[in-house]
């Protein structure tokens, strides 16, 4: 990219503007860095469609950064890398994963408010017509529309996962059932075999209810 020297002298970026234009660089590098952490989350548990989504976002992020950097140096100043933080890369589910996204994006999207106001408090049009781009791209980043998606998942994914349960459980109670009428020999013991199998039944129901309940059948 060529640069107007000249352009960037006479109308150089004030302090405080590129102080907190840097701080947004920083914001965006570390946003690509989460979401290329949380590709390698959803990739790890078998949710191509969603890390493919993630790749995409960490691009444009990584965009987002050269945009600032590159508007910062236009404007006479010196875009500064600084330290990222760690991102996270475990989730207890997509759907937190996907939560956590809308969350964040909330954030940035907060910080480019931000921005705004402090561009026209300095009032720096060019700096403020600049945001406008970004004000707009944040509307369109991440919608709830992922996580709506990720709860058709879980809910497709919880049916089969008891579907499964109970055919696990059908096949074990069967051979139970089998065992206790193959052991009748007498009247009496028509009735104790009566009461095994209300037992037995009792007590899968109970474990099918609990093991459809856990969080792990969920995603």
């Amino acid at each position: 990219m060529l640069f107007n020297y000249k352009r960037a002298k006479s109308n150089k970026l004030k302090p405080s503007i590129e102080k907190a234009l840097n701080e947004q660089v920083n914001a965006e590098f570390f946003s690509a860095y989460l979401y290329m952490s949380m590709v390698t989350y959803f990739e790890s548990i078998g949710y191509k469609k969603e890390a493919d989504f993630f790749r995409k976002q960490a691009k444009d992020e990584l965009k987002h950064a050269v945009k600032f950097c590159e508007y910062i140096m236009e404007r006479g100043g010196r875009a500064k890398l600084t330290e990222l933080k760690k991102p996270q890369s475990e989730w207890k589910s997509p759907l937190k994963a996907a939560e956590d996204t809308l969350k964040h994006e909330k954030m940035i999207t907060g910080r480019i408010n931000d921005l705004v106001e402090l561009a026209k408090k300095e009032n720096d049009s060019e700096t403020e017509k600049m945001l406008k781009w970004f004000v707009k791209e944040q509307v369109e980043e991440v919608s709830n529309d992922l996580i709506k998606n990720l709860n058709k998942k879980a809910s497709f994914n919880l049916k089969r996962a008891n579907r499964k349960i109970k055919a696990e459980y059908a096949g074990e109670l069967f051979q139970q059932i089998k065992q206790l009428i193959e052991s009748v020999e007498n009247v009496n013991d028509i009735l104790q075999v009566r009461d095994g199998i209300n037992q037995l039944l009792s007590e899968k129901y109970n474990k099918l209810t609990a093991k459809e309940m856990s969080p792990k059948y969920l995603f």
